[in-house]
């Protein structure tokens, strides 16, 4: 019986661990949907792309890298990613706002994506992170 109790105490403090982690995340998180936000860290420089319907360990977000541009429209968010994985090109990631399907890397001439990214402006993250507000 008191290894029962024991378990229980044990799966109530990673549940209680993960669900701060959780909050944590909804802290420092702007919103572009209900689904996809730019996540800040607490030191203000690095941006990353999550989608909060996955889990919060994304390493570098949706996009597998730290946003460096960014720009947005009504369906899209595209990302000028620096990939993590440095075996990865960095790039132009597009992600859909609300399925959270993720493409690139691409060339900004690449037509594609060519013709949004002439249409929407292209801002630094720290901007769009004062733009979107809070979550």
């Amino acid at each position: 019986m008191k290894f029962v109790a024991a378990c229980a105490r044990v799966t109530l403090i990673a549940s209680l661990t993960s669900l701060s982690s959780c909050f944590d995340l909804f802290e420092q998180c702007r919103s572009f949907s209900d689904r996809i936000c730019l996540y800040n860290l607490d030191t203000g420089e690095n941006y990353y792309l999550m989608d909060l319907r996955k889990s919060v360990d994304q390493g570098g977000g949706v996009i597998d890298g730290v946003v460096l541009k960014i720009g947005w429209n009504d369906k899209y968010v595209f990302a000028w990613r620096y990939s993590i994985f440095r075996g990865d090109p960095d790039g132009w990631m597009v992600v859909n706002k609300e399925t959270g399907w993720v493409g690139g890397p691409y060339d900004a001439k690449d037509p594609r994506i060519a013709g949004s990214l002439s249409k929407i402006e292209i801002i630094k993250p720290a901007e769009a992170w004062e733009r979107l507000g809070l979550f």
